[in-house]
This record gives C-alpha cells, structure tokens and sequence, in this order.
C-alpha cells in the first residue's frame, strides 16, 4: 500500500467470478490512510445487500486487537478506527503472549470455536525450556487479573510469585 512500510493489498481472483474473489490487507498500520482503504475495499469490495455475494476482505495484522492499538491517532480518529477496523471483521485467529507473575501465559482464539483457550509455560530451572500447561477457557480474551487468579488456582505460582 505504502512502499516503505512493508504493508500490502494482496488480490486473489477466482475463475468462478468476481463474487469468490478475495482481498489481503497485509500488515498495515495504525495510519489513518489505512482506514480509508478498508473503507474504500468495504465499498468497492466487501458487503453488498446480497449477503450471499459478499466477498472475502482479510486483515493480518498482529498488533491490532482493541482500540487502544491506535493510540498515535487522535481521539476522533480512534473511534474511526474501531468502527472500520475492529467492529466489522471477526478474529479469526490469535494467538498472544503475556508475562503474568513471571510465567509466560499463552491465549489463543482460533475460528470456529469461540472464545480463547490459555496455556502457561512452567520453566525448568536446568533447562530454561518450559513445560506446556493447558490453565482453561474464556468466553471472551482473558484479562490479566483473571489469568492471575487461574495461575494461582491451578498451583503454579511459586511463594516468590505470589
């Protein structure tokens, strides 16, 4: 989109018609020039009143989860943002790293199951290599002090941690 940023438009176009064809938006950024391509690709490309011909428009972009992910926008334009960018399209997958109490705490979403799945690696002292273990599910992303508490529930903080 910009040659300088690594973003780019990627176009898959189908030999079944223009209504299988597909659109990438690769790696874009918190840029307000961004936002008008998803809403020029909305417009050109994406819904129609025929839900049955809507084509498929990707985002892929790890950095941008909630609003506060375009906090170099102003105020105005981040509202902009979560209507254009967060609101109409579903996570599809997700998978995120946290430090909790010194653990390392994996969250995953993943299409077509809902909500997200969290993991916490248990390191060895001898190795620096963890131990994967499964902590539980979430209807929607975890905040950090639910994870904490399911850290504590299921034993894993050492007295240190705690």
């Amino acid at each position: 989109i910009w040659n300088f940023d690594g973003s780019h438009l990627v176009t898959s176009e189908s030999a079944s018609g223009a209504w299988a064809d597909s659109q990438l938006v690769l790696m874009p950024n918190s840029d307000g020039k961004y936002l008008d391509v998803l809403e020029e690709l909305e417009k050109t490309f994406g819904r129609t009143d025929d839900p049955a011909r809507d084509r498929l428009i990707l985002i892929a972009n790890p950095f941008w989860r909630d609003r506060s992910s375009w906090g170099v926008l102003p105020f105005g334009q981040r509202d902009r943002a979560q209507r254009v960018a967060l609101d109409p399209y579903q996570v599809t997958f997700a998978l995120e790293t946290l430090v909790v109490r010194g653990l390392a705490v994996w969250i995953l979403s993943s299409y077509p199951q809902t909500g997200w799945a969290a993991f916490v690696e248990i390191p060895d002292d001898e190795t620096n290599y963890g131990e994967m273990r499964y902590l539980g599910e979430f209807p929607d992303r975890p905040s950090f002090s639910e994870l904490e508490s399911e850290l504590s529930q299921a034993g894993v903080l050492r007295k240190k941690q705690r």
